[in-house]
């Protein structure tokens, strides 16, 4: 089964040039805004988004923000022609994007990007349910102790009591 990428661009070329770049690889999913790009996420996890910087309605830097809050384990790519050092900190800062890459983009190197994309995500997957065993591990161990403590109490009572 190939793995799903979101492509957020206004510019439909670049949707379509994007799509046949790399759909014999991936699932390619497209949005044309912000917004359809959060409707679209609501309804199924997708591990990696790529988005353009400059949308009308919602900047790349905004929606990898509200990503970055709503589906914390996707991991975000920046993909704009335009080099602005405030848009690259805000999507840098408010997004933790992954990687920035510069239009127009060369199909192996973004290709790499998208496999290391994939390969974050899956990690940080298995750290996650690694942290959620040890957290049920830990607890299981406290409650065997406090166990061990009461039936040690309980034993100590039976010993004082005299048998009548």
């Amino acid at each position: 089964m190939k793995r799903s990428i979101l492509y957020v661009d206004d510019e439909l070329d670049n949707l379509l040039v994007f799509e046949a770049a790399f759909e014999d690889d991936f699932t390619i999913h497209t949005a044309t805004s912000g917004k359809e790009a959060l409707e679209i996420l609501e309804r199924e996890v997708i591990p990696v988004v790529v988005a353009d910087q400059r949308m009308p309605g919602m900047s790349g830097a905004e929606l990898f923000g509200i990503l970055r809050q709503r589906f914390p384990q996707t991991k975000r790519i920046l993909l704009t022609g335009y080099t602005d050092p405030d848009d690259m900190a805000a999507a840098i800062n408010e997004g933790q994007i992954l990687h920035f890459v510069k239009k127009p983009w060369d199909r192996s190197f973004l290709f790499s990007i998208l496999l290391r994309a994939f390969q974050a995500f899956e990690l940080e997957i298995e750290n996650s349910a690694l942290m959620n065993k040890l957290f049920v591990s830990e607890r299981c161990a406290i409650l065997g102790r406090a166990m061990s403590r009461i039936a040690h109490e309980m034993g100590n009572l039976v010993c004082v009591l005299p048998l009548l």
